[in-house]
């Protein structure tokens, strides 16, 4: 099984490769993505999809547009895992196929979310698949529940100033 998405063959033209200095070895960023089953009844694809490129460009655009030096290799784990508390942010990838296991996942998984980590879940089909993925996230966060921001919520602090174009789309704020 495979630690890191340097491990797995690309499946497009190539992933970037770069270095840090060696005094950023272990003081660097690193894109992790969970490794999890997958529910017997469901359908699609599973935590894997899209690795390794997405993790690699994501993770080599993060070092070259930022000055945040980033891990080149990136990181498979579990939410159970013993150094997942090492980690501030996790993708949750075909979060709505997760598989609710019948037991609850240990104690480092929340304290990691409850002291300012960030789990993203991404790419659901359909309603059918996020209330799967909240059934698993209710498990793991019992005492929590969703908050759906909205476009002007006051939590969101991104502020976009100038025009941003790119991939033939246009975005004007405001808009």
């Amino acid at each position: 099984m495979p630690r890191t998405p340097r491990e797995i063959q690309s499946h497009s033209t190539g992933s970037p490769i770069w270095t840090n200095p060696i005094a950023f070895e272990k003081d660097a960023f690193c894109f992790v993505r969970v490794r999890r089953a997958r529910n017997p009844n469901s359908y699609g694809a599973n935590w894997a999809t899209d690795t390794p490129d997405s993790d690699l460009n994501l993770s080599f655009r993060l070092q070259q547009m930022t000055s945040m030096k980033v891990n080149p290799d990136g990181r498979f784990i579990r939410l159970t895992d013993s150094d997942s508390l090492r980690f501030p942010l996790y993708l949750y990838g075909r979060a709505g196929v997760a598989y609710a296991q019948r037991r609850r996942s240990p104690p480092r998984c929340e304290n990691t979310c409850l002291n300012g980590g960030f789990l993203m879940l991404d790419d659901f089909l359909g309603r059918f698949e996020w209330e799967n993925a909240a059934e698993v996230i209710k498990r793991v966060l019992p005492e929590r529940s969703f908050v759906e921001l909205r476009p002007r919520s006051p939590r969101l602090s991104l502020r976009v100033r100038d025009k941003v174009e790119g991939a033939g789309a246009k975005y004007t704020p405001g808009n």
